[in-house]
């Protein structure tokens, strides 16, 4: 009896130990998701659902009703959505509307073209227009340190 009721001690004691361990890793684990937050998104792609992150697009284009993202391997996806919709999503995570059909990932930018009709060039060539009401805010993206 008094074996066993050291053991059952013993033991309680152990986990009560890993459940403040669990919940300290658990508090850490959710201060970084905050501040190294992702976005992600749910592509249906006939049954399946595929899920593509942020860092995967290279721009979107606006594609009658929806929009059609372009990947950084090539690919394309629609998704059922608005452009103004993934515009405020997005604002957060490096990417800028250039064009009323367009947005484009600032860090996929490999060259761009100012002048009388200005171009963003990315790193698969792609030309996306730069129109002339959002040059400001264009501008204002890459000034000269």
């Amino acid at each position: 009896y008094f074996k066993s009721r050291s053991v059952l001690e013993v033991t309680i004691k152990r986990v009560g130990e890993l459940q403040k361990t669990n919940a300290d890793l658990f508090d850490q684990v959710a201060k970084d998701q905050l501040n190294n937050e992702s976005l992600i998104f749910e592509v249906k792609t006939g049954n399946r659902i595929q899920l593509l992150s942020e860092k995967a697009i290279l721009w979107i284009a606006a594609d009658d009703y929806c929009v059609r993202m372009h990947t950084i391997e090539g690919g394309s996806h629609i998704i059922r959505t608005s452009l103004k919709a993934l515009e405020s999503k997005l604002e957060d995570h490096k990417f800028l509307r250039v064009h009323r059909k367009a947005i484009v990932n600032l860090e996929c930018i490999k060259s761009y073209r100012l002048g009388q009709s200005p171009v963003v060039v990315l790193n698969d060539d792609t030309e996306v227009p730069i129109a002339q009401s959002r040059l400001r805010a264009f501008k204002d993206q890459f000034q000269p340190i």
